[in-house]
């Protein structure tokens, strides 16, 4: 009986273990650099900012921190909600340079046309993460975090 205990309880154990190791993984896929970013872009156009320069450190191109800013600026006009509420974003897939990261948009009534998430890609541009694209993902599976 006494080493069926003992059994129990290094199974018990090594389940816990194993348990908070997966943990750490998926909180990495939250607070990685690249997750972050989009967290603050995110940020950024849920305030209604309509200055490209606060895009700007987002995006490689200035180009696109302007059609952002722009396009913030003709939904401001109409009232609307610049976004749905999101569910924090993570990372799926990550490389040394490169990292997908996921969106999940929360439903709601003034929202019912948006995707249920978004697959940004994000670069390390020298020392810092820029979005590169960003895709809707259908009603399928879902990336996990930290594959």
């Amino acid at each position: 009986m006494n080493g069926s205990r003992s059994r129990a309880i290094l199974a018990i154990v090594c389940l816990m273990l194993a348990a908070s190791a997966s943990g750490c993984s998926r909180g990495a896929a939250y607070e990685h650099p690249a997750a972050k970013v989009v967290q603050r872009l995110l940020e950024t156009r849920q305030s209604r900012s309509t200055d490209a320069s606060d895009y700007a450190p987002f995006f490689a191109d200035g180009a696109l921190a302007a059609q952002v800013a722009a396009g913030t600026a003709q939904q401001a006009r109409s009232g609307k909600d610049p976004l749905p509420d999101w569910s924090r974003p993570y990372v799926a897939t990550v490389t040394a340079d490169a990292a997908d990261v996921v969106v999940r948009w929360r439903r709601s009534e003034g929202f019912s046309e948006w995707p249920p998430a978004t697959r940004f890609s994000v670069e390390r541009l020298e020392s810092r993460w820029v979005v590169i694209d960003a895709v809707s993902l259908g009603t399928g599976k879902l990336p996990s975090p930290g594959r």
